[in-house]
């Protein structure tokens, strides 16, 4: 993929096939950079949004199934994960159509929790398993309110872990390509409110054309989708090398 995004056009019908040119090109990865900066901005605030919204509610409802053992609502949200992306299709477009909100951003902000808050309320449930009971006894005593235990102190205890969630839930939002494709239809036109909201992912097969494949475009696209998943990748694998330090525990 990077070869065929930095490499001239003439390589594509040259017989036999050279596996590393001797001429290279920036023209068509500064040509896709270019052209998906709107794409990119999209995919960049739903993202950071969708991780937002994942961690908390996935923090939060996690927090109560480790610890009250709600086991049944474990396996809800780990089916509701298997589930094919387009068992939620109908009702959500409907839903958007009648508010208004296709072919924008919240639609996409909305939408798209409905993979990363069960994902991650499943990754969740098992670092709270495996968090001591005694530091929820020993603000229980003070009174403290559960709000106050969750975010005041199990939370920062466990912050390595809702960042990992984050991580995740930003690249399943980064990479998403089904939802986007049937929720939006323009690009956003760098307005406000926003209007438009196609991403990089429908940048990327928009360069496969009906007569022609214009290889280096498709490439370029898809080096600009995947750069940020695989920074991303090598953070968290950083973080876990490293290992977790969750209440003096190694996880």
């Amino acid at each position: 993929m990077v070869i065929l995004a930095f490499r001239p056009n003439i390589y594509d019908f040259i017989t036999p096939p050279i596996l590393y040119p001797t001429a290279l090109t920036v023209k068509y990865f500064m040509s896709a950079l270019t052209s998906s900066m709107s794409c990119i901005f999209t995919n960049l605030i739903v993202g950071v949004f969708v991780a937002l919204i994942s961690v908390v509610l996935a923090g939060t409802a996690s927090y109560i199934m480790s610890k009250r053992n709600i086991y049944w609502l474990l396996l809800i949200t780990i089916y509701l994960y298997s589930l094919p992306v387009t068992s939620f299709i109908f009702p959500i477009y409907i839903l958007f159509m009648n508010s208004g909100l296709l072919n924008t951003w919240w639609a996409l902000i909305i939408a798209e929790p409905i993979f990363t808050v069960t994902l991650s309320a499943w990754l969740l449930f098992n670092i709270y398993r495996d968090l001591p009971n005694e530091y929820q006894e020993l603000v229980e005593i003070e009174g403290a309110s559960s709000t106050y235990i969750l975010f005041r102190i199990i939370a920062p205890i466990t912050r390595s872990s809702w960042f990992m969630v984050m991580i995740l839930s930003f690249i399943i939002s980064w990479q998403l390509l089904f939802y986007p494709l049937i929720l939006t239809e323009t690009p956003w036109q760098f307005n406000f409110p926003p209007t438009g909201a196609q991403t990089v992912t429908i940048f990327t097969i928009e360069a496969i054309r009906s007569r022609a494949v214009d290889w280096g475009l498709l490439a370029s696209s898809a080096l600009v989708v995947a750069l940020p998943v695989m920074i991303l990748s090598y953070i968290i694998m950083g973080r876990l090398l490293e290992g977790f330090n969750i209440g003096g525990l190694k996880g």
